[in-house]
């Protein structure tokens, strides 16, 4: 058995240019966050569909590492509250 901590695939609310994503990404795998945000835009420069999908879709799943809400939430939360607002 392991003494590490096991490490939790979340977004970084310190490493982040747009949402953490990346940041989360590469605490995650062990590796510099600017390789993976390098990764990143290779993907969607080269392959359009599957890079322009997977940073949306893990922005939705991933929640912060200071225990905030997944993106999925947020978009939930703002759309309750603008619901509410309308009525």
């Amino acid at each position: 058995m392991s003494n590490t901590p096991a490490t939790r695939f979340v977004r970084s609310t310190s490493d982040r240019y747009l949402t953490g994503v990346c940041g989360g990404l590469g605490a995650y795998f062990g590796v510099d966050s600017n390789i993976v945000r390098l990764v990143m835009v290779l993907a969607t420069l080269f392959l359009p569909g599957p890079g322009w999908i997977i940073y949306p879709g893990l922005w939705l799943a991933m929640p912060t590492d200071a225990g905030g809400p997944s993106g999925f939430q947020q978009l939930r939360s703002m759309l309750e509250n603008n619901r509410r607002s309308v009525r």
